[in-house]
Parts: C-alpha cells; sequence; structure tokens
C-alpha cells in the first residue's frame, strides 16, 4: 500500500507535467470531474503502484 502523500505527489506531478490542476476530491468526490488532473482537453487519470501486472 503506498502513503497518501505519495500518491498525492504523482497526481501534482502529473498535472504540472500536463500544465492542469490536481483534482481536490478526486475520484467520486469532486463536484468538477471524476478525473485525477483537470485539464482543458484531456482526462487524466493516475494510478501508482509498486509493481505493474503485464
Amino acid at each position: 500500500m503506498t502513503a497518501r502523500r505519495t500518491w498525492k505527489k504523482r497526481e501534482s506531478d502529473v498535472a504540472s507535467f500536463f500544465k492542469g490542476t490536481r483534482t481536490p476530491l478526486s475520484g467520486g468526490n469532486s463536484k468538477v470531474t471524476r478525473a485525477d488532473v483537470i485539464h482543458d482537453q484531456l482526462f487524466i487519470e493516475c494510478k501508482l503502484k509498486k509493481k505493474h501486472t503485464v
């Protein structure tokens, strides 16, 4: 399991890379969008795992 600040930092880093804004209360709790990052043209979801399945 990852620490809360770890995935929040990942979302912030991705938002910065794409010139967007991290969605506070991302997911189903947000009133703006279900995406993790607010962006004009993209729907961005961030996933953070120690090991990816292939």
